[in-house]
């Protein structure tokens, strides 16, 4: 059971890295970035420490120049999306398979790196609750992705 609620917290927490926060064309370029994610939940199979998640996304120039909120994912959408410098925060509404609501806070101190804050709240399908308590930062790579697609 405890690995269930795991594997959706995980699922969701890597999903993350594909909507953690709007990105203006001033704040992130297009192009490979890593993400480092570290998931201070505590969880059952990890014996209580932070689980670290590591990953690499595509980010099209259109996606690089969007001025707005995109959706998240077919059931997840961003709301309270406010920008202050270069800092956003906001909330995500997700529902579909997992349902739910989470806060994050993201900071873009050049236009090559990012960190933030995530927290979410929700259930699985099956009605299984789970907290998420993220965090993470990224680093842009390169302008050429190579053969990662962009996220969808």
């Amino acid at each position: 059971m405890k690995l269930s609620i795991v594997a959706a917290a995980a699922a969701v927490a890597l999903a993350g890295l594909a909507w953690s926060a709007p990105v203006l064309a001033a704040h992130a370029r297009a192009g490979l970035w890593k993400t480092t994610t570290t998931d201070l939940t505590p969880a059952g199979d990890t014996n209580g420490k932070p689980t670290v998640y590591s990953g690499e996304y595509c980010r099209t120039p259109a996606e690089a120049a969007h001025d707005a909120p995109q959706v998240v994912g077919r059931d997840c959408m961003q709301t309270n999306v406010v920008w202050k410098g270069n800092t956003v925060t906001g909330e995500t509404v997700c529902g579909g398979p997992v349902k739910g609501k989470g806060r994050f806070s993201q900071t873009f101190p050049d236009d090559i790196h990012y960190s933030g804050t995530y927290v979410f709240d929700g259930h699985t399908m099956m009605v299984m609750p789970f907290h998420m308590n993220d965090r993470y930062t990224a680093v842009w790579v390169k302008a050429d992705c190579g053969k990662i697609p962009p996220l969808k």
